[in-house]
């Protein structure tokens, strides 16, 4: 069972929603080019015209975009674009297709501290080296000497028991043949669980 926040709907009509792809998809986008079409997604889907938006994306800029790999769906990967302010607060954040540049969704920040990325990459790193980590999969337990961990640099995300919303990819590390996932927040996982009714 999910529980989502019971947001009113949008008032305009799904059309204006610029859905169509704007590239031929044969190479992922750049980081500058994903920015500037953050900017453009929220002038064409009016959301400052929104009531429970103006807060949110009055005179943002965009942040250093952060690169996903979906696991569910081959050769498919999104960016999520921080919009905020200031460099180390973004009031709201726009998920935008990275090989076609199409909107997907967009989140609110205020209610997240202001911030997309709860730890970074060495954060997320620290957290699982020389510690021992239950291997539920197959059992047993394994400890993640340094010597042994590969780090993917794209971040990663599926619909699955640990992460309902592509706002909270996984870091993912390879040690061995174990495979951890360090979810943004900091929390650590050795699977992703996605065999539910309803994922």
């Amino acid at each position: 069972m999910a529980v989502c926040d019971p947001e009113p709907p949008a008032a305009l009509p799904l059309k204006t929603i610029p859905l169509a792809r704007r590239f031929d998809g044969t190479k992922i986008l750049t980081p500058e080019r994903i920015s500037d079409l953050a900017l453009e997604t929220l002038d064409e889907i009016k959301l400052s015209n929104r009531k429970h938006w103006k807060a949110s994306v009055a005179n943002v800029r965009p942040q250093r975009p952060i690169l996903v790999q979906r696991l569910d769906h081959p050769d498919s990967f999104y960016y999520i674009v921080p919009l905020g302010g200031s460099e180390n607060r973004a009031a709201a954040a726009v998920a935008l297709d990275a090989l076609y540049g199409h909107y997907l969704q967009l989140i609110s920040l205020r209610d997240h501290k202001g911030t997309v990325i709860g730890v970074d990459s060495k954060r997320a790193l620290a957290l699982i080296l020389n510690r021992t980590q239950e291997l539920e999969n197959f059992g047993g337990r394994v400890l993640v000497r340094p010597e042994t961990v590969c780090t993917c640099e794209t971040l990663v995300w599926k619909p699955c028991r640990e992460s309902l919303s592509p706002f909270f990819p996984f870091y993912r590390f390879t040690a061995g043949g174990t495979t951890l996932y360090v979810r943004i927040d900091g929390a650590v996982f050795t699977a992703l669980h996605d065999a539910y009714r309803g994922l």
